[in-house]
Formats: structure tokens, sequence, C-alpha cells
């Protein structure tokens, strides 16, 4: 009797965070190619024949979407577009008002306490596009890296683009780091 009231409570789901890419082998590389687009193929090829860098996998735990990636000391690089990649998947800025980083207790203030530190007109449309597109898609992001004025605001030192995309989004508060 007691078996069956065991049986009959839920079990409890295991939490799945965002899965990491892995290093590709040339051995797996052979398993999977058959299926990839020829020009992405062709370039995977490539970086995989001349093993000075690490190629590696993320496969989406949303969508199975495979996306091949080249490693560069802690940088990671979309092979099919150059673009810098993080793993996604790690937040939803409408709930959470800003971004993630990743750091243990990061510090978090209110994106009105923050003042560019160039003329936004500035702004490099890609850049400012990626940084979008990162918290869109819940990239792990470096905090903005900040001087402190006596008056309790920040100047930026780097980050400006963030900042530009934080407040495009609606963001509240901003993640920082002073220098």
């Amino acid at each position: 009797m007691q078996q069956q009231l065991l049986n009959m409570v839920p079990k409890k789901q295991k939490m799945v965070g965002p899965s990491q890419p892995e290093d590709l082998s040339k051995e797996k590389w052979d398993e999977i190619k058959g299926g990839i687009d020829p020009e992405l193929r062709k370039k995977v090829e490539e970086l995989l024949e001349d093993g000075y860098c690490t190629v590696q996998m993320h496969t989406s735990s949303k969508d199975g979407k495979q996306t091949f990636l080249l490693k560069e000391d802690s940088e990671r690089y979309n092979i099919e577009d150059n673009a810098t990649w993080y793993v996604p998947d790690n937040y939803d800025y409408k709930e959470t008002k800003t971004w993630g980083t990743g750091k243990a207790g990061q510090k978090l203030e209110s994106i009105d306490k923050f003042k560019f530190g160039r003329d936004t007109s500035t702004l490099n449309a890609d850049r400012l596009a990626s940084a979008t597109d990162g918290i869109k898609n819940g990239n792990l992001l470096d905090p903005i890296k900040v001087k402190r004025n006596s008056d309790g605001t920040f100047d930026i030192q780097d980050g400006n683009h963030r900042l530009q995309a934080a407040k495009n989004l609606g963001l509240e508060n901003i993640p920082y780091q002073e220098v």
C-alpha cells in the first residue's frame, strides 16, 4: 500500500540549464556532416584539418539546432557568420529587466544612473545589434565597466553598446563593475 502511494506522488523534475558546447572530434564530425549545408561543411572541415584551433558544436536545448563554433582562448565564434557567440537561453530579459553575466554576486544599479562615455551617434550599428540580440537570446554578457562619480552616477568606460541596447529593450537595471 505504501508503495502505491509513493507511485502516485509526482516526481520532481530535474531543472536543466543551458547546454554547453562540446569539442567536435573528426570522428563525430564524420558521423553528422551529411546533413550540413555544403558551405558550412567546407568551413568546418578546413578548421578541423588545420588543427590549430578547437572546433565545437552546440546543440540548443530548445529546438535541437546545431551551431558550429571556433573556440580561441575563452572566446567563441559562430563559424557560419564569424559573430561572437555566447551560450544562449540563460535568462529572460523581459522577466529580469536586466541581462545575466554569470558572475555570482553581480552588482546591479538603475539604468538611469549610467552616463554614456561617448556620443551615442558614434555607436557601431553591428555591435549594437549584436548586444541587443545577445540580451534577447539570454546570452551571458560582461557587465559594463564604470567609474563612480561623487553624485552616485557612473561614467561608462566600456559598455556603451550594451547600455544603448538595454535602453532600447526597456531594461531597468544594469550589471556593472567599477574599474
